[in-house]
């Protein structure tokens, strides 16, 4: 059986993150995996996790963390921006090449956690990057985000109390608003809206492979990217069912997402192919 070490490290900000490591230390190759956004990231959670034990069943090293004020990590999000969790990023990186002796780090996220990824790659020397469909205009993203709070109203009171437009407002007056039960304040708000991955001055130096998901039947080949107009960027349409949604067709370990993943670990030099092609 694959070794698997949960525990907690600090943050620079001195609060105790946790993290879980899948796979044996001193490995040449760790994938920090980025988490996703509030209620995306409580959903694709089994997925994140099968996909590490896979990586790591395969001769990889994986690791999981949660950033300040997400999932088991202490503090709370109302509070915080991209910034800081771009710091937690930094800091599990280090974690990864200190603790667990990581010759090279490689980064890994789905949606807002894919272009934390590709915002921070260059800081943290991420040798590569692996991204599922990640969020590219942050402000598209955060109206998205509020919509939930729109249907939960609906749902509470059968009618819109407070539309978008205010929901902002009460933001940029300091307060917070609820989405999907988190308390999200006005610098995170800010920080999404103004991320835009499709701007050519964010591309990172390290080679990226971008798994676009499609749902199914909406056509392989509709791919239409920013990110695919850079030459290190390659970017792959994949068929999926929406496992980060609320859904009622969730799938724990979608072989096929998974399989084309470990292909993407595995194409390194060098690497152990395993069973995944």
């Amino acid at each position: 059986m694959t070794m698997e070490t949960r525990g907690f490290f600090e943050n620079r900000r001195g609060r105790r993150l946790y993290f879980a490591a899948h796979g044996d230390a001193g490995a040449r190759e760790a994938w920090v995996f980025c988490n996703p956004f509030l209620e995306e990231k409580v959903f694709s959670h089994p997925v994140y996790v099968a996909f590490a034990r896979r990586l790591a069943g395969e001769g990889g090293f994986a690791l999981r963390f949660d950033y300040e004020g997400d999932g088991d990590s202490e503090g709370e999000v109302s509070h915080l921006s991209l910034a800081e969790w771009g710091d937690d990023l930094a800091d599990a990186c280090a974690l990864a090449r200190e603790r667990f002796r990581a010759q090279s780090v490689s980064l890994f996220g789905l949606r807002l956690g894919a272009a934390l990824a590709w915002l921070r790659a260059d800081e943290v020397r991420a040798e590569r990057l692996l991204l599922w469909d990640p969020v590219v205009n942050g402000a598209a993203y955060f109206q998205e985000c509020l919509r939930l709070n729109l249907t939960t109203q609906l749902a509470t009171y059968k009618k819109i109390v407070e539309n978008r437009e205010q929901m902002m407002q009460r933001l940029e007056g300091g307060e917070t608003v609820n989405i999907a039960g988190y308390e999200v304040g006005g610098r995170m708000a800010s920080s999404i809206a103004a991320m835009d991955i499709g701007e050519p001055d964010t591309a990172p130096a390290s080679p990226a492979r971008v798994l676009q998901f499609l749902k199914p039947g909406a056509g392989v080949n509709r791919v239409a990217s920013p990110m695919a107009n850079h030459s290190n960027v390659h970017v792959e349409p994949v068929s999926i069912q929406p496992f980060w949604q609320e859904s009622k067709h969730h799938d724990p370990a979608p072989e096929r997402l998974i399989e084309a993943s470990l292909r993407v670990v595995a194409s390194r030099p060098g690497a152990r192919a395993g069973g995944a092609g």
